[in-house]
């Protein structure tokens, strides 16, 4: 967590917000945790019943509009887009464990989610607690 940034309940708004931007796919990603920051929020999702190949699949079959940048590989993508304002990152990467983490993110400022929210900066935001 960075400063100014607070893990907030996830209430029925929050939940509508995130379905409507990121869970109305084929693949369902459950919204797991919501982190609010003045100029920006996080949304961290569990995938379910589901693998990185098919949610690459899935990226990839949103239309053009959807794709500033899409970079895939057999572990993770990265895609990043504006949408109703909104600059919008996607990431989602398969961990040591074999389980999917899936991050998303709504900026209000291209200079936020370019500093941010850079593939590099989200990559970094996942960090495994050892047991």
């Amino acid at each position: 967590m960075r400063s100014g940034e607070a893990v907030m309940d996830v209430n029925s708004s929050i939940t509508q917000m995130y379905t409507e931007y990121f869970n109305k796919q084929q693949v369902q990603i459950p919204l797991f945790r919501y982190i609010k920051h003045a100029n920006y929020v996080i949304f961290i999702g569990i995938p379910y019943d589901t693998s990185i190949a098919k949610m690459i699949k899935t990226q990839s079959e949103k239309p053009d509009s959807c794709h500033l940048l899409l970079e895939t590989n057999s572990n993770s993508f990265f895609n990043r887009y504006k949408k109703n304002g909104y600059y919008i990152t996607e990431y989602a990467t398969v961990l040591g464990n074999k389980s999917i983490v899936y991050l998303a993110t709504l900026a209000d400022t291209k200079e936020i989610s370019d500093s941010l929210f850079n593939k590099s900066e989200m990559t970094k935001r996942i960090i495994l607690k050892k047991k």
